[in-house]
């Protein structure tokens, strides 16, 4: 059976708008995957492509990179997206990563993140310390349970803003996660300032940059239907989505046909504690 089998394809002029754009991005994605991905689990250090997808504004080329340096107890990949016009020329980019705990190495505690995370890496400590602001409990469950999905960048080239380009680069590097992974994540998070860079931030003045910030945001909320993450009851610079339901229910469709396990449960290798374990620290790192 081909993955186009296992989710239904729309009519070819509306296969990449409307909410027909995230079936089509997983399906080709997948497909491209299985054409061009090789067995064997991805080693620290090495990376791999997972082919690439022909869209109506070019090709998505898509590649997945195993951080070298990660800590024992987490897992770090990288996911790079490169639309391509057809004279060659790079029009788009995106990336996504995901920090998820190694499996079989057992609950990692509060305690246990801040430290893996801060030895990582500046960026890898800044987002324990985001996401744990507001409850860190609630991101120690969320973590062992399902790991952290981050889009990190995307853009395109000024002559297709506006076309709906941006979205389906977006999408079809956030299905390249899942196809590499075979698992979904319920929900993303991100910065939401990925089009000004320190040094821009640095250049403009602060009125315009507050603008320029607040543009962005209600962007994310009308098109990913974002909301700001808050920290001790303060907005912060990053936001938190979840992954559309279009997008989870093709990947259903794709898991239930094709007999794939949905590896986001009991990656910590014990399923999520009880009550009891939680309290008095049994099976902790």
């Amino acid at each position: 059976m081909s993955v186009s089998d296992t989710i239904p394809n729309s009519h070819e002029g509306d296969a990449w708008r409307g909410h027909a754009l995230y079936s089509s991005c997983l399906r080709e994605v997948l497909a491209s995957k299985q054409i061009v991905f090789p067995k064997g689990a991805l080693r620290r250090g090495q990376s791999r492509s997972i082919g690439a997808v022909n869209t109506p504004f070019g090709s998505i080329e898509l590649s997945v990179h195993k951080d070298p340096d990660a800590d024992l107890d987490i897992e770090h990949n990288w996911y790079i997206g490169r639309l391509l016009g057809s004279d060659g020329v790079e029009r788009g980019g995106c990336s996504f990563s995901t920090y998820r705990p190694v499996r079989g190495r057992g609950w990692l505690s509060d305690r246990a993140l801040f430290f893996s995370m801060d030895s990582m890496s500046d960026d890898a400590y800044t987002w324990y310390r985001e996401m744990s602001g507001e409850n860190a409990s609630d991101f120690e469950i969320e973590f062992n349970s399902e790991g952290l999905l981050i889009a990190d960048e995307i853009f395109v080239t000024p002559d297709i803003q506006g076309s709906g380009a941006w979205k389906v680069l977006y999408f079809c590097t956030m299905s390249a996660v899942f196809a590499h992974q075979r698992r979904e994540y319920g929900a993303f998070v991100f910065h939401a300032h990925p089009f000004i860079d320190a040094n821009d931030k640095a250049q403009i003045p602060r009125v315009e940059h507050q603008r320029q910030a607040k543009q962005l945001r209600r962007f994310y909320a009308v098109h990913l239907k974002a909301r700001v993450i808050r920290k001790k009851g303060e907005p912060t610079e990053y936001m938190r989505a979840q992954v559309p339901y279009a997008l989870s229910r093709a990947w259903a469709a794709y898991k239930q046909k094709r007999g794939v396990k949905n590896e986001s449960a009991d990656l910590s290798g014990g399923a999520k504690r009880s009550a009891k374990d939680m309290a008095t620290g049994k099976g902790e790192r």
